[in-house]
């Protein structure tokens, strides 16, 4: 995370860095502008913690980490690597 999530997010849409992982959870509400960027570009992102990134509530209660990667095999391996912590 370069200072905030939804900004590594907005660096990984622009193609300026290959994954965005947070050791933290996070909110869908503070990164939801960045996660359109994203999938609009068509990279996988995903809420791991959280239900199907499809169906998680847009709310301020619940929290997940985020994995999201140029491809979804990268983006697969950052979560099995983060899941460590």
């Amino acid at each position: 995370i370069m200072g905030s999530l939804a900004l590594s997010l907005c660096h990984l849409a622009a193609g300026r860095v290959d994954a965005v992982c947070s050791l933290k959870p996070a909110r869908s509400v503070d990164i939801a502008a960045a996660q359109l960027l994203v999938r609009e570009r068509g990279l996988p992102i995903d809420l791991p913690e959280a239900p199907p990134f499809e169906d998680a509530p847009l709310d301020l209660a619940a929290r997940s980490r985020v994995v999201a990667a140029a491809t979804p095999e990268r983006c697969a391996d950052l979560w099995m690597r983060l899941s460590g912590f």
